[in-house]
């Protein structure tokens, strides 16, 4: 799947680079002439985002702002499904899903790592 997300100042935006250019297509001897292809911005937050990770199945996208909100994003409805302002204090550096995908852990400028259960509907499950 070619699915892409990148943040640009407070502002997400996702593509699709799978699919070739028609105009391109014909010519063979080009090794690899995909472009990337807008799908949709959103514009959910006020502050710097400062870390995305989108989910391997392209369902989930997960972003995080330089005052440590964190947004859960579905993709197909561009809705967030769950919004976590409280669990870090400073900017969000990272995440990563658990191989089951139901889980997600970030982590921020105060040197924690916070665990999450996508199904729960309030904060971190626990903080390492």
């Amino acid at each position: 799947d070619g699915l892409l997300a990148s943040a640009t100042g407070a502002e997400l935006t996702f593509g699709d680079y799978s699919k070739k250019k028609t105009s391109d297509a014909e010519n063979s001897d080009i090794e690899d002439n995909r472009e990337l292809e807008p799908i949709h911005t959103l514009r959910r937050f006020t502050e710097l985002v400062t870390a995305i990770k989108l989910r391997e199945d392209g369902q989930i996208l997960l972003a995080g702002d330089k005052l440590g909100k964190i947004e859960m994003i579905e993709l197909n409805q561009k809705i967030a499904l769950r919004t976590y302002e409280n669990d870090h204090k400073n900017q969000i550096n990272f995440f990563d899903f658990s191989p089951n995908k139901r889980n997600f852990v970030s982590c921020s400028n105060e040197t924690s790592w916070k665990y999450f259960d996508i199904q729960r509907s309030s904060g971190s499950v626990f903080t390492c």
